[in-house]
């Protein structure tokens, strides 16, 4: 079965790793491509995320 999440879902899961790791939103940044408000916009779920940013994410930290 296949899982789609939406871009809340996808949101929430970034900022509640980020979190777990005890990371700022700016300490983030600093291991992907993305500026902080851009981040922001993808935790908020308000913008889709690309994967390439998704997999630096998943090993920063």
């Amino acid at each position: 079965m296949n899982t789609i999440l939406s871009q809340k879902q996808i949101g929430k899961r970034i900022t509640d790793l980020r979190k777990m790791k005890g990371l700022s939103q700016e300490d983030l940044t600093k291991s992907v491509e993305v500026s902080r408000p851009s981040l922001a916009q993808i935790e908020l779920g308000n913008r889709s995320v690309d994967v390439l940013v998704i997999i630096p994410m998943k090993v920063s930290h």
